[in-house]
């Protein structure tokens, strides 16, 4: 209705709409039908559309509607995925035992060590006299009678800054070591004034000597091109005495001079540190053997920590020496009783374990929830779902929080059975704070993946496939990264970390490596900066991920659904509803009515296959102002799909510039052949594919931007079942009534009616798989109807069902006429006889004619058919064989006249004159008759209701039976399929 301010735009507007009637009245004319009956129920049909339309235009206010209908949709949800995850009883067991196994491998590991070791090894190791370093004449270490050594070589690198001067190069001079007891040396390193060397055989030079480094080369790259070379050597790990092959190319320290003079000595200093003990020299400076008293064996270590305090302590007392001759300083470390408690030494070696086993725990969470959704999507489960109503907003919260409860459920488990079951040190020490905060980023990020990588998968076996590949390869390379090129102090390169598998692992790693170097993380502040960017980045990360997947489900085509602009994120910034239409827009909306009225004209293709009420239709649809189609349930418009050619074959038109309008409360009746384009429509208008071209309105929202709220109107029966197997008849309508928003007071009892009205009552707690073919099909009915849909599309719903069942449907179905609008697709004729009230049959995507039944059998059916059977050609050679034999048995003609006999004999039963006779005789008793179909002597013919008697035909056909050589012949009125067969026919039969 419009407002005051409105009136002088709507008179103009109406003034300039009888301008185009005019224009228009001779195509009006020119697609009028002409038969009084049918205008007259046309005429009474759009005085009805007239009135009070959709029940859709008494609402004030459709947001509040709309909001309404959805409010139930979450609790649905949850419902749904509940029961389905509970019934799914190997991956829920599967899912819990993943994290328990893997801490049970833990444990294992523990036992299997501890069964190894011997119980004197927890006995205590004494060291009767002092660690004294660099002794003059005395091996390093050597008066500690407790320690093994047998390698005497010991030799430090050197080198300055670039920039430092030549005082302290000559300050602090040179020592090579030769020859063996009198080495040239000078300055702190002095040998005779300062360093103290003791003579080493088997290296031929008094030990310790120094070499300088090369001028082309660093330090550490002469230590990078040893230890490469070193690698190609061929060690024996078992045996810890032996050494690596030309290690005698490795330095136990080097020395970084920067100043050195009489008031300064500026240096840092770094020793061999190598974590396989043959990389070191078994020289008591890095590498020390432990002689055990009681079992006398001997314990190696890597002991790089005295062995830094030593070379350190070596320069210092030469530079001493060098300042104050004469001087000489005793210094070394008094080691203390060592009591190895080898229990808690392996707690720490399987806390840093911890660090590749534990990421494998909760990385296996990922398949499942890509499994989920794709599988969802493949069974078409999604779009179903969608078609009944559902936000997909609703969707994701909903699959977003339960992939969350089952995530948060691993988890609980991992925690409560690594602290109370097993007693790790990992889980009762570290801060439950970081644990929470850092487990809960992981969480999200493997959901957010989740959904990301379900955008691009389309089946459940490939997703299943991918999701384990990714979750466990991905996370083995993470793990071997950490431990191997990026093992402390070196940090993960940062392009690593832009997956969140990596920044998860890594933390992992750091927590776990802290719990047995040192001390468990109490608190975020003991996090090192890696460890804390890394948290930041999975919580950073798993928004990233959970955008893009947002974006990339909307705009990705699938094989189902309808994929939304790559922009629509823009486009709906700048839509704006708009409450009223402007002058300018109707003049335009006008101007549309009389091009398209053009363009059909000019359109010869749909000009010679759509008749005379189809055109009236299109004209219609072309008609009705915008602004009045929130008053029919369903507006079709130019609506076209092409569907691409596949190896070589030229596209398929599955519908042509469809136009169709429904009225409130009618049952359509949608016919056609396999192919026709039935269901590809039905696709279309229930949001399955998008169109091509053109549109179509559901109570004023189109297809196109108010999918949506279509959606939450309409029911849908779809051509084949879409159901979940482990859910029963009950779940499934209870389910779905939550979903179009029935209220928690009403759902019951609608369910239990619905149920009652497909006769499935009985069946009420049996599952989908425990059903037959028919009762599933009953089942897609009830839950189409469920609801109160304002127009619901019944896509060929007698399928399967046996004659007893089907009748109960259309007895079903018969009984909502008038209360909503249905479309019928079928393949039954006797099925769209009883049930609709108007009839469109399709062929090649052309609305080829609609209307009543009445009128379709009228127009094409012709009144009656005449059906005639001649006799077949073997029987015809039985006849003629006995007449030849009773002509010559009775004949006394001659020769020529014998000859003339059995030519007639021949014409007369010959097959192709007895077909030409008969079709004279039928066209000269029935004059307007008309052949329809001729095939292997079975003849159809058309007869017209007017001028037609029916005696004369029945006596004229009685007495010339014999003579026509008709074996049997029948006359019945025009049904539904002989319009259907004639409509469909193809042009060359």
């Amino acid at each position: 209705m419009n407002s005051p301010g409105q009136n002088s735009d709507e008179d103009f507007i109406t003034s300039i709409n009888y301008h185009k009637q005019d224009d228009l009245e001779e195509s009006k004319d020119e697609l009028s039908v002409g038969l009084q009956k049918y205008s007259t129920d046309e005429s009474s049909d759009n005085s009805t559309d007239s009135g009070t339309g959709s029940n859709l235009s008494t609402i004030p206010d459709k947001s509040e509607y709309f909001s309404s209908k959805v409010s139930y949709q979450r609790r649905a949800l949850i419902r749904k995925s509940i029961s389905l995850q509970l019934r799914q009883i190997g991956t829920n067991v599967c899912q819990l035992l993943t994290p328990i196994i893997s801490l049970l491998l833990i444990i294992l590991l523990k036992s299997i060590a501890q069964s190894r070791l011997s119980e004197s090894m927890n006995a205590p190791i004494y060291s009767g006299l002092p660690y004294i370093f660099n002794i003059p004449l005395v091996p390093v270490g050597q008066l500690g009678l407790l320690f093994n050594l047998s390698n005497c070589d010991q030799w430090y690198m050197y080198g300055f800054q670039d920039d430092v001067d030549q005082e302290t190069r000559d300050f602090f001079g040179y020592n090579k070591g030769t020859p063996i007891f009198d080495p040239e040396s000078k300055g702190i390193l002095d040998g005779d004034k300062n360093v103290l060397q003791t003579a080493c055989p088997s290296s031929e030079r008094a030990t310790p000597y120094f070499k300088e480094k090369n001028a082309s080369e660093t330090i550490n790259q002469y230590l990078f091109n040893t230890l490469e070379h070193l690698n190609t050597q061929k060690i024996n790990y078992k045996d810890m005495d032996s050494e690596v092959p030309d290690i005698w190319m490795l330095p136990d320290g080097a020395f970084n001079v920067y100043k050195a003079n009489e008031s300064r000595l500026e240096y840092n200093v770094q020793v061999n540190d190598l974590r396989y003990i043959q990389y070191h020299r078994n020289n008591g400076v890095t590498k020390l053997g432990i002689q055990n008293p009681l079992s006398n064996k001997t314990s190696y270590f890597i002991n790089a920590v005295q062995g830094q305090i030593s070379a350190v302590d070596l320069m210092n007392k030469a530079y001493i020496s060098k300042l104050f001759p004469n001087t000489f300083i005793y210094s070394g470390v008094q080691i203390m009783p060592i009591s190895f408690s080898f229990d808690q030494e392996i707690m720490k070696v399987i806390n840093m374990l911890g660090g590749g086993l534990f990421p494998i725990s909760l990385c296996l969470m990922l398949p499942v929830f890509i499994y989920n959704i794709v599988l969802e999507k493949e069974q078409k489960l999604v779009e179903i779902m969608k078609m009944n109503g559902l936000r997909m907003r609703n969707y994701w919260i909903i699959t977003f929080i339960f992939n969350f409860i089952l995530y948060f459920i691993t988890c609980f488990v991992f925690i409560m059975f690594g602290r109370f079951v097993l007693g790790l040190t990992f889980f009762y020490e570290t801060s439950y704070l970081v644990l929470i905060i850092f487990l809960l980023g992981w969480g999200l990020s493997q959901i957010s993946l989740g959904f990301f990588f379900s955008a691009f998968l389309r089946t459940a076996q490939t997703a299943s496939m991918l999701g384990y590949l990714i979750s466990i390869w991905v996370t083995l390379v993470a793990v071997s990264l950490n431990i191997t090129l990026f093992a402390p102090p070196q940090e993960v390169s940062w392009w690593l970390l832009l997956y969140p598998t990596f920044p998860y692992t890594r933390f992992f790693f750091e927590i776990s490596t802290a719990c047995g170097l040192s001390s468990c993380i109490r608190s975020f502040n003991d996090l090192s900066p890696e460890a804390t960017r890394c948290l930041w980045i999975l919580y950073v990360e798993a928004a990233v991920f959970m955008i893009f997947a947002f974006y990339f489900q909307q705009v990705i085509p699938q094989d189902y659904g309808v994929p939304k602009h790559p922009l629509f994120c823009c486009r709906a910034l700048k839509y704006k509803k708009k409450s009223s239409i402007t002058t300018r827009e109707k003049i335009e909306f006008l101007n549309r009515q009389e091009s398209d009225l053009k363009n059909i004209a000019d359109d010869s293709e749909l000009a010679q296959l759509e008749d005379d009420d189809a055109k009236k239709e299109r004209k219609t649809v072309y008609e009705l102002p915008e602004e009045d189609y929130y008053k029919y349930p369903l507006i079709v418009k130019d609506i076209r799909k092409v569907y691409p050619g596949i190896d070589g074959r030229p596209p398929k038109v599955a519908t042509k510039k469809f136009c169709l309008k429904i009225k409130k409360g009618e049952v359509f009746g949608l016919l056609g052949p396999n192919g026709a384009g039935k269901t590809t429509l039905i696709s279309m208008l229930t949001g399955l594919y998008r169109p091509d071209s053109g549109n179509a309105w559901t109570a004023g929202f189109d297809i196109k931007n108010n999918l949506e709220q279509i959606q939450l109107q309409m029911g849908v029966c779809p051509q084949f079942d879409i159901l979940w197997p482990d859910l029963t008849v009950q779940e499934h309508l209870l389910f779905y009534a939550r979903l179009k928003g029935i209220s928690p007071k009403e759902e019951s009892s609608m369910v239990k009616e619905a149920m009652q009205d497909v006769f499935l009552e009985k069946f009420a707690k049996f599952k989908v798989n425990q059903l037959s073919g028919g009762m599933k099909r009953r089942l897609s009915v009830a839950i189409s109807l469920v609801g109160d849909p304002k127009i619901v599309y019944l896509d060929e719903p007698s399928t399967g069902l046996d004659p007893e069942n089907r009748r109960q449907l259309w007895d079903i179905l018969s009984g909502i006429k008038g209360k909503r609008s249905l479309v019928i697709t079928t393949h039954s004729m006797e099925e769209a006889d009883v049930l609709c009230q108007r009839i469109g049959i399709v062929s090649d995507g052309v609305l080829r004619c609609v209307g009543p039944q009445v009128r379709l059998k009228t127009l094409y059916g012709g009144g009656y058919h005449l059906f005639v059977n001649c006799h077949k050609s073997k029987y015809l050679r039985e006849l003629k064989r006995e007449a030849k034999r009773r002509a010559k048995a009775s004949s006394h003609n001659t020769t020529r006249e014998e000859s003339k006999i059995k030519m007639e004999i021949n014409k007369t039963y010959d097959l192709n004159q007895i077909h030409l006779r008969l079709k004279e005789f039928i066209q000269e008793t029935v004059p307007n008759v008309y052949l329809l179909q001729e095939f292997n002597g079975n003849f159809t013919f058309q007869i017209p209701i007017e001028g037609f008697n029916a005696e004369k035909l029945f006596l004229e056909m009685e007495s010339n039976k014999e003579d026509l050589m008709v074996s049997d012949w029948g006359i019945s009125q025009c049904t539904l399929d002989d319009v259907f067969t004639k409509i469909c026919t193809p042009k060359e039969n």
